[in-house]
């Protein structure tokens, strides 16, 4: 096959879990497949790494057209925010992918006959809506109008107003999206289920593998009280997570536990979280080259999720360490696991406080928690089994139905 994965998400370096599930997609795909990757590079170290992606096949970059000058960024920003308005999109749609990407990823994919054009995120495919002589496959990281409504519904009275505007524009495009593509990639049965609901012809659900070599548990249990916590910031759930949880929560757990100690990891974090490490206690390590070996001395790891959807990658690396999750209702979404057995849930600030200090006092129950984890991440999430699934997904379930007829043009 010959394929075009647009990505307006630069997918180096891989320190979230949507540039980790695509650099798999495109190195997966590229030993068997004919690839091009059309890319948005945003900053200087961005445009260093690009020798790293053309293993993967060809590749076309496209320049942010708001990172050029402080002009450019305020007459960007102006001139889509009246495109959305205009069209009833949210603005973010257009300041994460700008127009002339479309353009060369319909024209590469014509150009070269492609057989089918991979979209990362509903939002890359909203200026490829009409049939086209190749099948248009949007991966949904998350379900976003999911999302931006549990944003609504969770946020204070004087900003409800504005977000469920954003969640009602969100709604209705992704929506056109959904409706108009061939097939969308959910990453769980829960977004597969609502993508058909909302009117996509066809829709898959794609398994998030691990490397259970490289992810392994320490060889010996972590001393002391650790708690960690991994994501990328510059996606509003985990900073949720982390201002909810170390204002509201850390604090109980800190009276049960005063020895207890909070690293907070991962890149692009906001003042708001870069100002929780002042506080005792608590670590804000910013970007690091491996987050390995802050999960591994960890005793717990947390994922105090309130908003967000899709699979929680950062659920599924440190149950691959063996590390005992505390979670929410939303960080177990769509996941199959079980509180008790191999996770523990708590959705109030004092259930989750609550069960993270009684796990805390138990070293063995903690145990017993990490190891079922590390047995069902080895069972469904093996990273062999997840690279069979996206090949036969791609070459076999996705080509199911009639290929589009080909233009002239193609």
């Amino acid at each position: 096959m010959r394929i075009v994965f647009a990505a307006p998400l630069f997918p180096l370096p891989p320190d979230g879990g949507a540039k980790i599930r695509l650099l798999r997609h495109l190195e997966v795909l590229s030993a068997r497949h004919e690839v091009t990757l059309v890319t948005i590079p945003r900053t200087a170290s961005d445009w260093n790494l690009l020798e790293e992606l053309r293993r993967y096949g060809d590749l076309i970059t496209i320049e942010a057209p708001h990172r050029r000058t402080p002009f450019h960024r305020v007459a960007y920003r102006g001139v889509y925010r009246a495109m959305a308005a205009l069209r009833s999109w949210p603005v973010d749609a257009f300041y994460g992918c700008p127009g002339r990407f479309s353009e060369v990823v319909k024209n590469r994919a014509l150009q070269t006959n492609a057989d089918l054009v991979h979209y990362d995120f509903w939002f890359a495919a909203l200026g490829d809506l009409h049939a086209q002589p190749y099948r248009r496959v949007v991966l949904e990281h998350d379900v976003e109008y999911i999302r931006r409504k549990r944003d609504y519904d969770t946020a204070p009275a004087s900003k409800a107003s504005k977000l469920k505007r954003i969640w009602l524009a969100t709604e209705r495009a992704e929506c056109q999206v959904l409706r108009s593509v061939d097939t969308i990639l959910a990453v769980t049965d829960r977004d597969r289920d609502e993508v058909i609901a909302a009117g996509a012809h066809q829709a898959i659900t794609l398994p998030t593998g691990i490397d259970t070599e490289v992810c392994r548990p320490p060889e010996t249990e972590p001393s002391g009280k650790r708690l960690v916590y991994v994501g990328a910031y510059s996606h509003h759930p985990n900073v949720d997570a982390m201002l909810w949880f170390a204002r509201e929560i850390f604090p109980e757990v800190q009276r049960r536990h005063p020895d207890v100690e909070l690293s907070i990891v991962g890149s692009q974090p906001p003042p708001e979280v870069t100002a929780l490490g002042s506080l005792p206690g608590i670590t804000v390590t910013g970007a690091v080259p491996d987050v390995a070996p802050f999960i591994q001395s960890a005793n717990v790891s947390i994922a105090p999720l309130r908003v967000g959807s899709g699979i929680k990658g950062k659920i599924i690396e440190a149950m691959a360490f063996g590390r005992p999750v505390v979670t929410t209702s939303v960080g177990v979404e769509g996941m199959n696991l079980t509180n008790g057995e191999n996770v523990i849930i708590g959705d109030t600030a004092e259930e989750f406080a609550a069960a993270l200090s009684d796990l805390l006092s138990a070293p063995e129950r903690a145990l017993q928690i990490g190891r079922a984890g590390r047995r069902l991440v080895e069972e469904r999430h093996s990273q062999s089994a997840a690279d069979g699934r996206l090949l036969d997904v791609y070459e076999r379930e996705v080509f199911q139905k009639p290929a589009p007829a080909r233009s002239a043009q193609g």
